[in-house]
Formats: structure tokens, sequence, C-alpha cells
């Protein structure tokens, strides 16, 4: 016999790993340089309030599936 693990049980785990594997990454790889110009300070600027955007989405949608459940 195995045991069965219910999906309930670990899906708020897939959820932040879904989303925070893929940040992760792509802060690795943008690194900040020593000194930026004008056109990439705002490219950087664009980038983290995409990534700050995106991680407040994740926390509302799983706070209103934790809401939802009970």
């Amino acid at each position: 016999m195995t045991g069965m693990t219910s999906y309930e049980d670990i899906k708020y785990f897939f959820w932040i790993e879904s989303v925070l594997g893929p940040l992760i990454f792509v802060l690795y790889i943008k690194g900040a340089p020593d000194q930026l110009s004008r056109e990439q300070e705002k490219e950087q600027k664009k980038a983290i309030f995409v990534l700050v955007f995106s991680f407040a989405c994740m926390l509302m949608v799983i706070f209103m599936a934790m809401l939802k459940g009970h």
C-alpha cells in the first residue's frame, strides 16, 4: 500500500514555487552592473515594478484561495 497525498494539502507550495522560481532566475540573470546608463536605469525600474506587481498578485491569489477554502 502506498499513501496518497491530496493536492489540497500542497497546492500553495506549488503556487509559490511556480512564481518564485522564475522570479529568482530573472533576478540572478539580470544582476546589477556597477554603472548604469539612464536607459538601463529606466529598464531596471520597469523590471522591479513588474516583479513587485507580480509578487503582489501572487499574494492576493493565495489569500483569496485561503479564504475560499474555509
